[in-house]
């Protein structure tokens, strides 16, 4: 099964109001969703989902996710090593805020 973003669905919800016109999710062989993987996307609708994520999870003045998730995902997981926080990767780079 395959979710693009132009069908109604969570995916859209989200990547429809950021202009992810490319966005793919695919599921696993049973057919579930993964959502942390399977995505596929153009880099220009990319940038879109990480500026999203810079933004605080706001999107031209209207908050598409809610502050403490973006946050969630920039603090690093127990047990990660510092490595990443709610499936993204953290950079290990003392430049970026």
């Amino acid at each position: 099964m395959t979710i693009s973003a132009t069908e109604t669905s969570p995916l859209q919800a989200l990547f429809g109001p950021l202009g992810m016109t490319t966005a793919v999710l695919e599921s696993d062989n049973s057919g579930t969703l993964v959502r942390s993987s399977l995505a596929w996307a153009s880099g220009r609708d990319w940038a879109r989902f990480g500026q999203l994520y810079l933004d605080q999870g706001s999107w031209n003045g209207k908050q598409l996710l809610p502050s403490n998730l973006v946050q969630q995902a920039r603090t690093a997981s127990r047990g990660s090593k510092q490595a990443y926080g709610a499936q993204w990767w953290l950079s290990r780079s003392m430049s970026r805020p």
